[in-house]
Formats: structure tokens, sequence, C-alpha cells
């Protein structure tokens, strides 16, 4: 078989049989401040999905390519999603030639002298792609040059980070785009 496809997708949400319960209890629904065991619970849903293709050119050259995007949603109880479910970009995993966090979200740059500026740097919808060729240079020694595109944005407008929020006439110019030659074993 010369092509393979793995295809992921998946949906969490988080906080709607907590509300059921608070709800169940004689509570209501409609503030924002809803708390259990006194403490507050976050409502979000979040999708993401990805697409690999591997083409194999022969047994020593093959081409890779990737998608993914992701959004996320808050909702109900919650004004922002978890910090520790929002998308963020950059790495060895993701754009390869930006360090983890150091991507947007959008065109936002936080202020160069924040040493945790990095926590600013998250968002609700993101969108990566990869391709690479990849080859052999010496017995399991393999090569692979690649070009890595993709960004986070923030679906609601946060005003303590301009230029955040995805704009459809304004994507294209906040794509961060790197290029560049690996070593595979």
């Amino acid at each position: 078989h010369r092509n393979k496809t793995w295809v992921e997708a998946s949906v969490t949400s988080a906080g709607n049989v907590t509300s059921l319960i608070y709800w169940a209890l004689g509570n209501s629904l409609d503030h924002r401040d809803k708390h259990i065991l006194n403490n507050p619970y976050a409502q979000f849903i979040k999708a993401t999905a990805e697409v690999r293709e591997l083409w194999r050119i022969n047994s020593n050259n093959y081409i890779a390519t990737r998608l993914m995007i992701g959004a996320i949603h808050s909702y109900g109880n919650s004004k922002y999603p978890p910090y520790s479910e929002q998308f963020y970009i950059g790495g060895a995993n993701s754009l390869r030639a930006f360090t983890v966090r150091t991507v947007g979200p959008g065109s936002y740059h936080p202020s160069g002298d924040n040493r945790y500026s990095y926590l600013d740097e998250t968002g609700t919808l993101k969108l990566e792609m990869n391709a690479e060729y990849r080859f052999r240079l010496i017995s399991d020694l393999h090569g692979a040059i690649f070009v890595d595109a993709g960004n986070i944005w923030l679906l609601k407008k946060d005003p303590d980070r301009p230029g955040g929020e995805f704009k459809i006439n304004r994507f294209a110019e906040q794509l961060a785009l790197n290029t560049g030659f690996g070593v595979r074993y």
C-alpha cells in the first residue's frame, strides 16, 4: 500500500452534568456565578480534528502532510475556557522554528519585559499545517525538508490582547510560516 491516511477527531465538553445537578437542586441557571461544594466550575465545548497523509514515493522517499484545526467555546458559568484547555502553538511538534507558546494569538505580541508573557499566548481557535519531504540519508538515518504554517486566535475579543481576535480579512497575514531541515532516526 503506497499511501496512509490517519484521521483523529474529538469533542470535549465540561460542566453540563454539573449544571444539571445544580439546577436539580433548585438553583437558577441564569447567572454565571454557579458553585458546587463552594467551588466555581467551567462550562465549555472543545472540538479538534487532525488529518495526516503519508505518500510513499519509493522505499526511501515520502511526502508527509498534516492539518490540525480546533476550537473551544465557553458558555454558561464561564466567560473564558480553562487555561489548560486553550490552544497554543510553536515547538518541536508544531511550528518547529518557534519555541512553545511564542506565536499568537493572531498578531498579538506580549510585552518583552514580562518573563511570564507566554501565559498570554493561548487561544480558542487553532489552525496548523505541515508538509515535509522525507528521504533516507544513511541506513536508518533520514532527513526531512519541511514547511509549517499556522496560528492561534481568539473567538471572543480580549481588550488585553489586541490583534488576537480571529478576522477572516486578516487571516493570511497572521499565519506564521517557517521552513527548515531536520534529521530523523
